[in-house]
This record gives structure tokens, sequence and C-alpha cells, in this order.
């Protein structure tokens, strides 16, 4: 299509909402194929390089977002005020900073906050950090007691990944990428005995002699000689965010070398084969990659060198009953949003004009998506829903809170 007319069909299409009625034109557009059925409302700005994001239990208009340069803001969605409530000493080389940031599940009971780094100093490395939430009656949250759970050299700047969950078990995931390089020639994530190109699973409620945390006991890896008792899964290259489905199975989106990506579903002891395997390609055939219990994707794209996947969440909101669901995920490069069965059927359903680094799942199941480079925070909405935008906030008028206590 003639780039002018787009563009001015677009500015045609924006005055026609305004005038007749958000709901009304664009469901008359979607229905002619002119528009997309779904839009992207900014509802925060100034949040650039977001990387994280949680929801406080209980508070659902209260959450904690993370950049990639260090800084935790607290925000509140109705009454739109923000805060820097931390900031982290970080090393921004590259894929490296402030990687993810989970609330313990029992949280504010347990009051405590754990972050993925990778600390600024001399030494590469990412640690994972327990810090403790401190929010006294009229003041903004902050974090104290410090304590550094794990510690894990990295070789070079790039492949952190930042999958960071507790799953249905209590436990926390965490996703290690295999630390740099193009096609990883220490072959570290099949290396039993590196902490890199793994997803772990430890205890963070039990401690034993010597460490902070314990191993659970059904890990694969408890009693094999050879591997390190944290590792859960391996063969990854770069798991960058995790996401639970409706049956408490974990997900993890995995970006490969030049440009190919996978979403994989795993369970204990999976193997995703890299860097033997590259989705569904075999990349090596020498000793140490000799054929084995690889397990093949669910889904992969390959792309050009310069595209990357960003995602995910399960949408489980209830105004877009098209998605319910279906795991959301994006085109980095491009703006594509996508959305998968459990089944491994893709569909575009939406093409924007930004870089989606994080997707944010609210407590009433709607979506947000963060934009990496304008710092804008979108919601995902069906274009049916714009008009009644500003009248559903109003509604909630009441909750425009100071900072509320957890």
């Amino acid at each position: 299509m003639n780039p002018n007319f787009t563009s001015s069909f677009r500015y045609l299409s924006r005055s026609l909402r305004k005038a007749l009625g958000g709901a009304w034109i664009a469901l008359l557009l979607s229905n002619l194929g002119w528009a997309s059925a779904y839009q992207l409302q900014p509802i925060w700005s100034q949040l650039p390089q977001l990387t994280s994001a949680v929801y406080l239990p209980h508070r659902p208009h209260q959450w904690l977002g993370g950049l990639k340069t260090g800084e935790m803001y607290w925000l509140h969605d109705v009454s739109g005020r923000s805060e820097i409530i931390h900031r982290f000493a970080v090393n921004t080389a590259s894929e490296m900073g402030l990687l993810a940031i989970q609330l313990h599940p029992d949280f504010p009971v347990d009051p405590r906050v754990f972050v993925l780094v990778n600390p600024a100093g001399n030494a590469l490395s990412t640690e994972l950090q327990q810090w403790r939430w401190q929010h006294a009656p009229g003041q903004m949250p902050t974090l104290t007691q410090p304590e550094v759970l794990l510690t894990v050299p990295q070789p070079n700047v790039d492949h952190k990944g930042g999958g960071l969950m507790f799953g249905a078990d209590g436990y926390l995931y965490i996703g290690l990428g295999d630390g740099g390089s193009l096609n990883n020639g220490l072959n570290v994530a099949q290396n039993g005995r590196s902490w890199l190109g793994k997803v772990l699973r430890i205890d963070i409620n039990q401690r034993r002699l010597g460490i902070p945390y314990s191993i659970p006991a059904d890990n694969p890896f408890m009693n094999t000689p050879g591997y390190l008792p944290e590792i859960w899964a391996l063969g990854v290259r770069n798991p960058t965010h995790f996401a639970l489905d409706a049956s408490a199975q974990l997900w993890v989106v995995d970006a490969g070398p030049e440009g190919t990506n996978e979403i994989n579903r795993l369970s204990i002891g999976s193997n995703l084969g890299w860097r033997c395997m590259d989705g569904e390609r075999r990349l090596f055939s020498h000793a140490e990659c000799a054929p084995g219990e690889f397990q093949a994707p669910l889904y992969a794209f390959q792309g050009n060198g310069m595209r990357r996947m960003t995602g995910g969440v399960w949408y489980r909101g209830e105004s877009m009953p098209e998605l319910e669901q279906r795991f959301l995920f994006a085109d980095f490069n491009e703006g594509a949003l996508q959305a998968m069965s459990a089944t491994g059927e893709v569909q575009t359903f939406l093409r924007a004009d930004l870089n989606p680094s994080a997707f944010i799942e609210r407590p009433d199941g709607a979506v947000l998506l963060a934009d990496f480079l304008s710092g804008k925070i979108y919601q995902l909405v069906h274009a049916s829903q714009t008009a009644d935008h500003d009248q559903q906030l109003g509604e909630h008028e009441a909750d425009h809170l100071q900072p509320a206590q957890p």
C-alpha cells in the first residue's frame, strides 16, 4: 500500500473515532478489514528500557517496574503517580543490567523482593539478590537488607537470560543464558558443571549449610555426578522470559543465533539442545553433540539476524475472548504482536510501530506492553473498547490515593 495513503488513512481513522465515537468507528473499520481488531492505548510514558514488571498483590493498581539501567519504579495506574524507590548499581553493557523482578508468593506477609541483576564492577557476573520491602505509613516504599543468594561469573556481556518466576510448587525458577558469543564454543549449556545455559530451581524458604537456599529434593540432577543440583532444565541459549499456563507448566522464550527464536514448554529435566541444536536444526555433530533426548520447540521462528522475540504472557482476561488461553509474544524489531495456542498454532493479530521489551499481566487479566525505546507503556484492548477507556478510569476516581500500604 502507498505510504502516503496509509498515513492519510490513519489520520482519517483517528479523526472519525474522535468525531463519531471510538467504539463504533473502530468496529466498522475492523469489519471492513481496514484496521486491526486490536489497539494499543498509551497509559504511561518515560519508562525507557523497561525489562521487568510485577503488580503488588491485593493492590490492583500498583506495580513495580524495573529498567535495564537499574531504576526500580513504584507506579499507581489510576492516580498516575510514579516514583523511583531504588537504584541498583548495574553494568549496562550490551544485554546486561537489571534483568528481572519477582515478589515472594506470600508477599506482603513475606516482604521479600527478588531481583536478577548484572552488578556494576570489574568482574562480569549475574547475581540473584534478595531485598526486604519496607513501607511506613505516609512514606514511599523502600528496599532494605540486601543479600546475594547466587553469583554466576559471566564470560561476556551477551546472553544473560532474565527469566525469573515462582512456580506453582513455590520454588523459584531462574533462567540463565549461555554467557555470550555466537555459537558458544565452550558449549556450557550442555555442561552439567556450569549454571550457564540452564534453568535453575531453588527453594528460597529453606537454607542449607553454607548457602542461603536449599535444593528441592526432586530436582532432576540432585544426585547425578557431574551436574550442579540447582539445574532443573538445560540446553537453553538466552531464556529471557517465563510464563505459566493454566496447567502450571513453565513456558520459556529462548533467543537463538541469527534471528532464530523458540517457544518451549518445559518439564523437569528438559534439554532444549543448545548448542547442538538450534530449534529443529542440528548445528554440530561431533562427539559432545551425539544424538540425545533433545526436546524440539513447540514453535520456532527463523528470521533475519536482527529479529528477536519478546514475551510473553498467557491471556486470562475477559474482554478479548478470541485471545483467551493464547500465549502472547512479539517481534522486538518489527513490532508484530502474535498469539499462539497450546498446540503451537501462531497468528499475528496486530502490527505496531514500537519495540516491545516486556509484557505485563495486570491482576484483572489485562495485558500491558512496554516499548523499549520510547519508554511508553500501552494497554492491549479490543478496538471496540477504546471509547469507553476514559469512562472506565473515571469509575475508579476513588482510588486516587497517596501511596497505599501493601
